[in-house]
């Protein structure tokens, strides 16, 4: 092989790999599909969760419609090099991570000649699966170089406490979800991180409302979702770009973030948002005008355009006088009372209840409105990072998570027990 040096660093300009992770429902699958020259490869499932103003590519029966999934390892390594072989494709994405690993791990404990992965001892059929996952990096490599496509994996995030060795102290954090314990989980994440290009993290955008007034409630409010580019302690993401740490989740803000270094600027959204005004209805289109007016930053904006994007979409549906709330105020959740649990007194003679901080209370509230341990996970990860809550609120906050998640696995647990028996009747 011939070496040829030149002066100073060659700009890499070969197709990227991208990992988009975030809580199961948020909107990989939707964001992914707004893509211009996309094509999808599902793993589990169609496109359900695809924009319904956006036709990206996907193998479907021709016949029926339905969508074609690969059933083994190799059909699924010969479904993405089809895909990146397509006309105006620039784009594959594989939806999504999980369904890679089983199909991956049914080979693994086929060549294994076991029944699950956890079959042997000393983690040996975990150990069996790394050749695989070398030859899936090296097919995508190779599909990302030959035909310049940019190849991006979906996966959703698990909500995780890590520790802090120095203090002792622990606190939630998403990470990858994916099988496995131990030394062959952190491993095969670590591979996956260190491979691709580009880790986005993508979830709500939440603050934490005071009451204006004495008595006054205080709310958690859910804005736009945002893809988060670098890591925080709560999560983990990363970047080749010189991007903002955050952005809103859209293709036109990501794409010109990619591009440019930065988010759109608050002149070119403020034009998309006059540019959907039309498409709205007489009341819509006042309130959008309002929120757009009334935004002081290019964040702000975004929110408003997403809002706008969103009632465009949706129009055909509502009525004229169906006009959406106009400020994210009417979404707050309420505060309600919660049990306070005690803590002991520094000479320990005594127990003293904390009194939670109205910030505190509003987390509590929203964790005990979730009904999903998704859902319980987005409210909670926040603790982290709002600076309203202190040690003595965050360690209020522990017991309330602990319980809402088991009510929420015991509903769980009854519905299914409930299926079952009407099921057998």
């Amino acid at each position: 092989m011939a070496f040829k040096a030149v002066a100073g660093p060659a700009e890499d300009k070969s197709a990227h790999r991208f990992l988009v992770v975030g809580p199961s429902g948020i909107g990989k699958t939707y964001l992914s599909s707004t893509i211009p020259g996309v094509f999808i490869v599902g793993v589990e499932s169609g496109l359900k969760g695809k924009s319904p103003h956006h036709n990206p590519q996907t193998w479907s029966d021709p016949e029926t419609g339905l969508p074609v999934l690969p059933k083994t390892i190799e059909e699924l390594h010969e479904a993405i090099e089809l895909a990146a072989q397509q006309p105006g494709i620039r784009h594959v994405v594989v939806d999504k991570l999980s369904g890679i690993e089983k199909l991956l791990y049914r080979k693994v404990c086929a060549i294994e000649k076991v029944a699950h992965m956890g079959a042997k001892d000393f983690k040996a059929v975990w150990s069996a699966a790394t050749p695989l996952w070398d030859r899936l990096y090296d097919h995508l490599d190779n599909v990302r170089l030959k035909y310049g496509v940019h190849i991006w994996i979906l996966a959703d995030a698990s909500d995780e406490y890590a520790n802090v060795t120095e203090t002792g102290d622990t606190y939630l954090r998403y990470d990858i979800h994916m099988m496995g314990s131990g030394r062959s989980l952190a491993e095969v994440r670590s591979k996956l991180r260190s491979w691709v290009d580009h880790v986005f993290f993508l979830n709500w955008a939440t603050t934490v409302k005071k009451g204006k007034s004495m008595g006054a409630k205080t709310t958690v409010q859910y804005g736009t979702r945002v893809l988060h580019t670098r890591e925080k302690p709560s999560y983990f993401a990363k970047t080749r770009f010189n991007m903002p740490d955050s952005i809103p989740a859209t293709w036109q803000d990501l794409a010109g973030a990619m591009k440019n270094g930065k988010a759109n600027s608050a002149e070119s959204l403020a034009a998309a948002i006059k540019a959907l005004l039309p498409e709205l209805s007489e009341a819509d289109a006042a309130s959008v005008n309002t929120s757009m007016l009334t935004a002081n930053t290019a964040a702000q904006l975004a929110q408003v355009l997403e809002r706008a994007r969103g009632l465009a979409a949706t129009s055909d549906d509502r009525g004229e006088g169906d006009a959406t709330a106009s400020t994210a105020d009417e979404l707050d959740v309420p505060v309600m009372a919660t049990r306070q649990p005690e803590t002991a007194s520094a000479d320990n003679r005594t127990a003293k209840p904390h009194q939670p901080s109205e910030a505190a209370q509003a987390v509590a509230e929203a964790m005990g409105e979730a009904m999903t341990q998704d859902a319980l996970t987005g409210v909670a990860i926040q603790i982290n990072n709002n600076a309203g809550l202190s040690t003595a609120d965050k360690a209020w906050l522990k017991p309330v998570f602990k319980r809402e998640q088991k009510r929420i696995n015991d509903d769980a647990e009854a519905a299914a027990q409930a299926a079952g028996e009407e099921d057998a009747a």
